[in-house]
């Protein structure tokens, strides 16, 4: 029997390649501690990854399973002891014609593995889940269980039934201690999912990625499945959708150069310009350019030659009386006095604000 000892089980279907094996060496690892079951229909694939994960200091048991026999799988369950984890990911598409077009064998081949196959692993080894006392189901669905798309007709259909399972699943066990956690990957590169489809034809396969310069990889979806299983057990992770930035929705993939890529530059801020009469033309490092003459401003200043006076420059103003002076021998500008005479009723003066050099503040008076 299988899990006699107190560390946590989790078993992987699907596990001899791409986000399968993955995921195991993850959950293996020093971060998650668990004891991976990894199960197959290759037994030379599990014992290798199973090797690999020993070779790396963690623990893991290889099991060859096909998750479309019941039987097998009964037998399975009963061999284990414990079980915290499961991790439903096998799966897969076959075929990539029309659905006037496609053979009916693959859309049931496909439904059998997708579906079915995580119905009879996931009520094989629920008692054992519900028994943990913190058991966790994970279903590996996928962005086709939302959105269709041409020529993925049978593949689309068994996705939206593991969709159906995981949510109906997570309302009846609304009360026990298990998480029901749904990964929705987007475009992942492994090495067969696509070789698979197409039959083993490595060109059309290939094309599926033509372009796309950063495609998920298999063990970017294993951190994510590693991430949502090892959070608190309060905190349940119910949909995770999860695409590469080129792949903005099911049917819109970039191809090509990742626009503005590189060091991000700083925004370009807009120069203090001098306080000149034409700022528009003020550079730095260019003269400033030449005096023009003021526009006619209602008999005020005007061009020369326009019969108007043209107003004398600031310093002139200011040097200026600010009224005629009083006949006189000794006739002197009016200075203003910062408050009026003792006894005299303060009057307004609207000429004390033409001195802005005059050391004494102005103050009018009502």
């Amino acid at each position: 029997m299988l899990g006699g000892d107190m560390q946590p089980i989790a078993v992987v279907t699907g596990a001899s390649s791409g986000i399968g094996a993955a995921t195991a060496i993850r959950l293996a690892g020093a971060g998650a501690g668990y004891h991976v079951v990894l199960t197959a229909r290759r037994a030379d694939r599990i014992d290798a990854v199973a090797e690999r994960i020993r070779a790396e200091g963690g623990s893991a048991q290889a099991r060859v399973l096909d998750v479309t026999d019941r039987a097998a799988v009964d037998s399975f369950a009963d061999s284990l002891d414990r079980c915290d984890v499961l991790v439903n990911n096998a799966g897969g598409a076959f075929g990539a014609e029309t659905v006037a077009e496609s053979d009916p064998a693959d859309w049931r081949a496909m439904y059998e593995v997708n579906v079915l196959g995580t119905l009879n692993v996931t009520q094989a080894l629920l008692p054992l889940l519900i028994a943990s006392g913190d058991g966790t189901i994970v279903v590996m669905g996928s962005t086709a269980g939302f959105v269709a798309y041409e020529g993925g007709g049978g593949y689309v259909a068994a996705k939206h039934g593991e969709h159906a399972i995981a949510a109906t699943l997570r309302l009846e066990l609304s009360g026990q201690p298990v998480r029901v956690i749904e990964i929705a990957p987007g475009m992942v590169r492994t090495d067969e999912f696509a070789l698979n489809r197409y039959r083993g034809d490595r060109d059309r396969a290939a094309a599926v990625y033509a372009g796309v310069r950063e495609p998920l990889i298999a063990d970017d979806i294993a951190d994510v499945v590693t991430w949502t299983i090892t959070r608190p057990s309060h905190v349940n992770v119910d949909l995770l959708v999860i695409r590469p930035r080129a792949q903005a929705a099911q049917h819109k993939v970039h191809r090509g150069a990742v626009r503005g890529t590189g060091r991000i530059r700083p925004a370009r801020r807009r120069p203090r310009w001098p306080a000149c009469a034409d700022r528009r033309r003020a550079r730095p490092g260019r003269p400033l350019p030449r005096a023009r003459a003021a526009p006619d401003r209602g008999g005020r200043s005007g061009p020369p030659g326009s019969g108007w006076p043209r107003r004398p420059p600031p310093a002139a103003r200011r040097q200026q009386p600010p009224c005629s002076p009083l006949p006189g021998p000794s006739a002197a500008p009016i200075r203003p006095a910062s408050r009026p005479p003792a006894g005299e009723p303060g009057r307004p003066r609207p000429h004390l604000d033409r001195f802005p050099a005059d050391p004494v503040p102005s103050r009018r008076h009502a």
